[in-house]
């Protein structure tokens, strides 16, 4: 999906649409293909001459692949929505009433091949951003380094992968005489690279929300890639702020499920965060509005369905039974 941030006069819903719609059409993605929309009013400090939105936009063929995959799969959905949306919740419900902590925070769910950040601060979201950027990475590094099959090479990523604390510093000697100071240096690049990728999706944030003077007071990690060791405390003294890890189960009761489930759920939670984020989003109280991505092809015929062929259905049984009398 891309994203937009336009900054508008405060107007009418249907005039905002019409808005969206007409820049949307403008983008440069939209020239090769059809693609479906929606926006989400953000709640930030800006001037009141303005509102600033945030329009999300996706190819229908993409849309359209994964409805069908979901349809050969025996899914129903009513909808598509965002990783960072469904992050966003999770992060919001395991912190519950401490949530209100006048703390800026960049939550960072780093995917195999993707990774969501999110910007809240007091439960609003403020900024969201999909980048190309996962753990595939580090396996990619380790690949190279100890010339490996890819399988092999995250295996070893995992059972015996770590950051270690005398790599951090910038101009640090590299120890490569131990097996572990040669993993360590070959995950160290692509950790810069998160790094240096956080850095500039701050920059960008204050850039497209209008706020240059806003600055992050933690960072939070999830996703498969936030187990590996030293990765939080790397970010953490190159940032100079606390950096943790997300527990979305924090405040949900797992007691129902099998004791050997739980403790796999509980040892990997923060790889559930996007899942547990998608489950909490009809229960949520504090939950934004949906993004919402159907093609429009789909929405009419799931609208007819819903209502119209009711009526039609309805109209059907009246008049054979008017021809009958």
């Amino acid at each position: 999906y891309f994203i937009k941030y336009l900054h508008v006069p405060p107007t009418t819903p249907d005039k905002l649409r019409k808005l969206i719609e007409y820049e949307s059409s403008e983008d440069p993605t939209a020239k090769s293909s059809e693609q479906t929309n929606d926006f989400l009013l953000l709640d930030l400090p800006s001037r009141a001459e303005e509102f600033t939105v945030m329009v999300v936009m996706a190819r229908d063929e993409t849309l359209h692949r994964n409805l069908k995959l979901l349809r050969r799969a025996g899914v129903s959905t009513d909808s598509l929505t965002l990783d960072a949306i469904a992050l966003f919740n999770a992060y919001v419900s395991s912190k519950d009433e401490g949530i209100y902590n006048d703390k800026t925070t960049l939550l960072v769910d780093i995917g195999a091949q993707y990774t969501d950040v999110v910007v809240q601060r007091n439960a609003k979201l403020l900024f969201v951003r999909n980048l190309t950027l996962g753990g595939a990475r580090f396996t990619e590094a380790v690949q190279d380094d100890f010339h490996l099959p890819m399988r092999e090479a995250e295996e070893l990523k995992i059972a015996q992968g770590a950051l270690l604390p005398t790599h951090f510093d910038v101009a640090a000697e590299i120890d490569m005489a131990t097996p572990e100071g040669r993993l360590s240096a070959a995950l160290l690049e692509p950790a810069e690279h998160v790094y240096d990728t956080l850095q500039a999706t701050i920059k960008y944030c204050q850039s497209q929300t209008r706020m240059p003077n806003l600055k992050i007071d933690e960072i939070v990690l999830s996703g498969c890639c936030a187990r590996l060791r030293g990765l939080r405390d790397f970010l953490a003294h190159r940032f100079r702020i606390p950096v943790e890890v997300l527990d979305p189960l924090r405040n949900i009761e797992t007691g129902a499920l099998p004791p050997g489930v739980r403790e796999e759920v509980a040892e990997n939670s923060a790889s559930y965060a996007v899942a547990i984020g998608l489950a909490l989003r009809g229960l949520e109280e504090r939950r934004i509005r949906p993004i919402t991505l159907l093609p429009e092809d789909v929405r009419r015929r799931r609208e007819f369905f819903k209502h119209q062929f009711f009526l039609y259905a309805a109209a059907g049984v009246f008049a054979l039974a008017f021809a009958g009398m």
